[in-house]
């Protein structure tokens, strides 16, 4: 069996580091991606953090309307407890458009 010559080895050494070479491209392609993916990952994160922050206050804010509804309800009279449970039933009804809204944008586009 005849030796190898160095122009075999060379040919040899070179395809393999080609092959690295390439490996190594497309390792940097999928990194690229995947930071891609986390940075946009992150700024919805952002996004979610601030719709929570904004839905707290919101929340306090309805909890001090609640506690004056209340205190409306027990000195009012009847009529006044019919524009009260009116005015609630049109208030849930715009909240739940308003959950409505705010779930279909966060799984507009298949983001989640």
């Amino acid at each position: 069996m005849p030796r190898p010559d160095a122009d075999h080895w060379r040919q040899a050494v070179e395809q393999r580091l080609d092959e690295g070479a390439a490996k190594m491209a497309q390792l940097a392609e999928q990194g690229e991606r995947h930071q891609r993916g986390q940075v946009e990952i992150l700024r919805r994160q952002d996004e979610l953090a601030a719709a929570l922050a904004a839905q707290a206050k919101a929340i306090e804010a309805n909890t001090e309307i609640t506690e004056q509804i209340r205190d409306m309800w027990k000195a009012g009279t009847w009529g006044h407890k019919a524009i009260i449970w009116i005015g609630g039933l049109a208030g849930g009804l715009a909240g739940m458009v308003g959950l409505w809204a705010a779930v279909r944008s966060l799984f507009r586009d298949g983001a989640a």
